[in-house]
């Protein structure tokens, strides 16, 4: 949605405000600074693609993303220098915990290799070569089906045991570690695994969690507190503009 031009003066205004604010107390951005946090946007969003495709969808481009950052940056270290003291209670701290719990969960997960094939017979001579001694990484890039994985020689990585098909959730909860499981029917075809690892999940307690919590809840506060004075300045400052 465009800015009418009244929106785009206030956000002008404000922006000078905390501009020359920061300028008076000598806070500055730091390029490398903003080169970290959008290294940290765009591993979240999935990589460089998913966040060219982002910033196309609301009209940005990536110079004037990295303005918003610089902006963003710029607010947290002046809120940083202006309200150091601010305050944040233990009952905050577990609230916040207790509404974030699911975040801070970390759910079970199984590291596989596997080979996909189309026929039940396929996958019984993919096994039957394992057994006599070749590869997983070998016969997974002679037979699987799926070519990604096959690059990989079978390795698909750590993968959450809730999203596996259930077919797969019956069967390697009870395998050993090493071991080749299958052939097994299931999406996509007949799956030769082999269980590389597993972790059991976990949710992160409140004592581990509490620094980054705070660390948080302090930034939200500092925000709230500049916000305020952003206001109390901009209601003192005296702009003249045609109409």
């Amino acid at each position: 949605k465009a800015l009418t031009y009244r929106q785009a003066l206030e956000a002008t205004i404000r922006r000078h405000l905390l501009g020359a604010e920061a300028g008076r107390l000598g806070v500055t951005v730091a390029e490398p600074d903003v080169d970290a946090r959008l290294a940290q946007v765009t591993t979240s969003l999935g990589g460089s693609a998913a966040l060219q495709q982002s910033l196309a969808a609301v009209g940005l481009t990536l110079a004037d993303y990295r303005d918003e950052l610089r902006a963003g940056l710029l607010a947290e270290q002046l809120g940083s220098r202006k309200f150091p003291a601010a305050v944040v209670s233990g009952r905050q701290v577990a609230a916040f915990y207790r509404s974030q719990r699911a975040q801070l969960t970390t759910p079970a997960a199984v590291r596989l290799a596997e080979i996909v094939v189309k026929t039940q017979s396929l996958g019984q001579a993919v096994v039957d070569r394992l057994h006599k001694g070749y590869t997983f990484a070998e016969v997974a890039r002679a037979y699987s089906m799926d070519p990604e994985s096959a690059d990989a020689g079978g390795v698909i990585g750590w993968v959450t045991t809730s999203s596996l098909p259930p077919q797969l959730t019956r069967v390697l909860p009870r395998a050993r570690l090493g071991l080749v499981v299958g052939p097994i029917q299931a999406i996509g075809g007949w799956h030769v695994l082999k269980v590389l690892g597993r972790r059991k999940g976990h949710t992160q307690s409140l004592a581990v969690a509490r620094p980054a919590i705070v660390a948080q809840l302090k930034l939200e506060r500092r925000a709230a507190l500049l916000s305020g004075w952003l206001t109390r300045a901009r209601a003192a400052a005296h702009v003249t503009h045609g109409s």
